[in-house]
């Protein structure tokens, strides 16, 4: 098989948005929520659990200039999308914008441009809401949002692990770790199924 050309979503699969929401949550609201908890989308389990915060709530936070510009790495992915790089892989970052925010299209290339130094907008950047439509052959998408995979027909899709995709049962393979995605990538290289 020849090398597959990686879709690669940022929020939640590379950049830790969950951690950084709550985070902030709780040193504006001083709870002590661990972000690992919440097991549905729009951080819901943090505004039944503490009784802080709404959807409104969150929506404004990410509307604040410089939110999307850092935030904690989600544990490996920027060693094994480097790696995945090094080794030949075309990579092109997919991510739907936080439209209402000013600044997110360059918080989000500063970001990807201080960890990834290959990384050229022009080349390695998609901002859609709709990333079926870089669905396709010998393409291979990972999102940590199910409704995202099911816009793809042709490509291959994982769903990156995370509390709130938890009960996914769809046809994406799932994985809580980068080096079980690289390994599955290295064994589709192989032809192996």
């Amino acid at each position: 098989m020849s090398k597959l050309h990686l879709l690669i979503d940022t929020d939640g699969v590379v950049f830790n948005i969950n951690k950084k929401v709550i985070d902030i949550s709780n040193e504006e609201n001083n709870t002590n929520y661990d972000y690992k908890n919440n097991t549905s989308w729009w951080w819901g389990d943090y505004t039944k659990d503490t009784n802080c915060g709404s959807k409104k709530y969150f929506e404004n936070m990410l509307d604040r200039e410089g939110f999307f510009r850092n935030a904690e790495i989600i544990e490996d992915s920027v060693k094994y999308i480097n790696k995945l790089y090094e080794e030949g892989h075309e990579i092109t970052f997919i991510s739907a914008p936080h439209w209402t925010n000013k600044t997110f299209t360059t918080d989000r290339i500063e970001f990807l441009k201080e960890h990834f130094e290959w990384f050229k907008p022009e080349k390695n950047l998609i901002l859609t809401s709709r990333k079926g439509i870089c669905d396709g052959e010998n393409r291979l998408i990972i999102d940590d949002y199910p409704s995202n995979l099911e816009q793809f027909r042709k490509a291959i899709r994982i769903c990156y692990g995370q509390p709130y995709n938890k009960d996914y049962k769809g046809c994406a393979l799932r994985f809580e770790k980068w080096c079980e995605i690289y390994n599955a990538i290295k064994i589709m290289e192989k032809g192996e199924k």
